[in-house]
């Protein structure tokens, strides 16, 4: 009677490891955070900055400053962007965020929420460095991907600005 046990828990372990395959000795990749769409998520002070993303025309010139904000610091708080191309160019835009979530650069949206950069000879789908900081917090380096309306959700966001 005590050989069977021993061999039914003998059994029962090696059945065990080998159905749990490679995860019990490899690490497992949903435990890993990432940005689930196209852009970038930075959290700072207090503020989570959403698939940021610079959209352009074919051209390339300017860019659509793309991104949601969610201001969880309970007061409006001023992100700084500072983008630099890949030829040196640099450009830099500041945004108000209220407290709550708002989203920039969706031309159906608040003209006032919408910022073009011209970052050069900045190609479609590249990406370009960007140094983010939220009101007075050290900036956070970051590679923005630079896209186009090729695809159907950017479409919107692949305007050009209007003539002044």
């Amino acid at each position: 009677m005590k050989t069977r046990t021993v061999k039914f828990f003998a059994l029962a372990g090696v059945l065990a490891v080998s159905l749990s395959g490679c995860s019990l000795v490899a690490p497992v990749a949903t435990t890993k955070p990432y940005s689930a769409s196209d852009g970038i998520n930075q959290d700072i002070n207090g503020v989570n900055l959403r698939n940021i993303m610079l959209v352009g025309a074919k051209s390339g010139k300017p860019l659509n400053v793309v991104f949601t904000a969610v201001n969880n610091t309970g007061d409006p708080q001023i992100a700084t962007m500072k983008f630099i191309g890949s030829d040196g160019t640099e450009a830099q835009v500041k945004f108000l965020l209220p407290e709550g979530v708002m989203q920039y650069g969706d031309p159906r949206g608040a003209a006032e929420n919408i910022n073009w950069v011209d970052l050069g000879a900045q190609e479609i789908g590249s990406t370009a460095t960007a140094y983010l900081q939220v009101s007075g917090s050290n900036e956070e380096r970051v590679n923005v991907p630079v896209l186009d309306g090729t695809l159907d959700e950017y479409k919107p966001y692949a305007v050009t600005p209007p003539k002044n």
